[in-house]
């Protein structure tokens, strides 16, 4: 992090420590993760500040062309690794999930009010 710590060397400091805790605990926790070097310099990258929507070949924004080929290349490694047909590889926002749970819990609250 040699950017950071010229330019923040105060949370280049507590990221060091934070990485220093997850380097030497073991914590059996679902939500955190020990992500490879490798992952953390991708997610560091350039493509973390890239608006990407739409699919390979057919996206909203100019210049996708290399994000088109990662996204590629992580579908044929996800086809080959599942043994499957189609794969998609893109993340969810999570915004469906909620608006399912909602419309889920109208649903069978009105049910419920109904059968009183």
């Amino acid at each position: 992090m040699s950017y950071l710590s010229k330019d923040d060397p105060e949370l280049e400091q507590l990221v060091s420590h934070e990485k220093n805790r997850l380097d030497n605990t073991l914590n059996l926790i679902a939500a955190e993760n020990h992500s490879p070097q490798s992952v953390l310099e991708v997610m560091g990258s350039v493509l973390n500040t890239k608006t990407i929507e739409g699919y390979p070949g057919k996206r909203f924004h100019a210049g996708c062309a290399n994000v088109d080929l990662i996204e590629n290349l992580a579908i044929k490694r996800g086809k080959s690794l599942f043994g499957a047909e189609y794969i998609n590889v893109q993340p969810h926002s999570g915004m469906g999930h909620q608006l399912i749970l909602q419309c889920t819990s109208v649903f069978l609250m009105s049910e419920t009010v109904s059968l009183q």
